[in-house]
């Protein structure tokens, strides 16, 4: 009768930890941080800024951009893809530069795939990068597109190791957008 009792209250203690531990994880991963920072922080040194003041600033905003009218070019991401092939019938490097670029109507009006004309890359050291044939525009987000947003995808031949910053040109239906002095 005694053993049975401890089992179920052990069962139960079990239970209550895991019970504890599934609210927690749930209560989030920012609020954890929060809790950590704070706890954790020596008691000379001033706490953190608020984390969700942080996720606010600038969030979702590149700071490498050009407008014109109401369409704005923004730089979303830069890839730098080391990738080597090795089969028993083929052999290769498919290194490769990319960028996302998203393209958006800050008036929230219809964009055409269509209006896209010509992208090109040069380096601080004046070589030109033109896309691979692999470019791709998608309305953003694909499930259920906005419409005013869509995000551009391109791979380039690897860039010079020596360049240190680049400029993205981007022809959008008849205006040249200049993305200037993007580091590498």
């Amino acid at each position: 009768m005694i053993i049975i009792r401890g089992k179920i209250v052990l069962l139960a203690m079990l239970i209550l930890i895991l019970s504890i531990a599934l609210v927690s994880f749930q209560y989030g991963q920012t609020s954890t941080v929060r809790t950590m920072s704070t706890f954790f922080s020596p008691p000379e040194q001033p706490l953190p800024p608020n984390i969700d003041e942080l996720l606010k600033k600038d969030y979702g905003n590149s700071k490498y951009f050009d407008t014109h009218e109401d369409i704005k070019i923004s730089l979303e991401k830069i890839i730098k893809e080391k990738y080597f092939i090795e089969y028993s019938w083929v052999n290769g490097e498919e290194s490769y530069f990319g960028i996302g670029l998203l393209i958006e109507n800050v008036n929230k009006k219809k964009l055409k795939k269509e209006d896209f004309n010509s992208l090109w890359i040069k380096d601080n050291l004046g070589n030109t990068y033109t896309p691979l044939p692999y470019q791709t525009i998608n309305d953003f987000p694909q499930d259920r597109p906005l419409g005013w947003k869509q995000l551009f995808y391109g791979k380039f031949s690897p860039m010079d190791p020596q360049a240190e910053t680049m400029d993205i040109y981007f022809k959008y239906k008849e205006h040249q957008f200049k993305i200037p002095g993007i580091p590498l």
